[in-house]
């Protein structure tokens, strides 16, 4: 049935498995608001390991999980400027710290580091 106000959304968030080389390229050249996100998760992520992130193979569990974190902050981001807000989250493995993020118990430095 309808209801009044706002649709309520739930945001999920995936866990390795899923990534592919060059997942985060079109988003990345696209939206600054994406773009930032990603950068500083790449600066992170290189002060922490030494390691390109958006750049590494993506089958190493080590970049994996991290530039699917990555990503997924990214995506958020990019739903947040939509004016999109998730009443709820969810998440498998990885996804459980991008699902933190996204209820904001969770720093995107913290989730690199963890």
């Amino acid at each position: 049935a309808p209801q009044e106000g706002p649709a309520r959304v739930t945001f999920q968030f995936t866990g390795q498995g899923s990534q592919y080389p060059g997942m985060a390229d079109a988003l990345h050249e696209r939206f600054p608001a994406a773009r930032e996100v990603l950068d500083a998760c790449e600066h992170h992520y290189r002060d922490l390991t030494g390691d390109p992130l958006l750049t590494a193979p993506s089958e190493h569990t080590d970049t994996a999980q991290p530039a699917l974190f990555a990503l997924q902050c990214a995506l958020v981001r990019l739903w947040r400027e939509a004016g999109v807000e998730p009443s709820a989250v969810t998440g498998h493995s990885v996804g459980e710290y991008a699902a933190l993020y996204a209820a904001g118990a969770l720093s995107l430095d913290e989730g690199l580091r963890l």
